[in-house]
Order: C-alpha cells, then structure tokens, then sequence
C-alpha cells in the first residue's frame, strides 16, 4: 500500500526589486520561503 503524496503549493509576490516565494503544504504549513532579485540572474 501506497502512502498519499503531499501536495505542495507555491505562491510568488512579483515586485518591482524583490520577489517573495513561499513553498508550502495544502495544510498550511510552510516549508521554505525566500526572495528572488529582479535582474537577468534572478527573475
């Protein structure tokens, strides 16, 4: 028997100089979060 696979969502704030990501569970609970610069090597 197979045990059910998480599902995990994303949620990106695309901004002007900072982008926030934010992974997380359908229950809430927030595994990562960091920012992602605005320039060619970021976003």
């Amino acid at each position: 028997m197979s045990l059910p696979q998480p599902i995990i969502r994303v949620s990106i704030d695309v901004a002007c100089h900072n982008h926030s990501v934010a992974i997380g569970l359908a229950n809430g609970e927030v595994i990562d979060k960091f920012e992602i610069e605005h320039n060619a090597k970021g976003f």
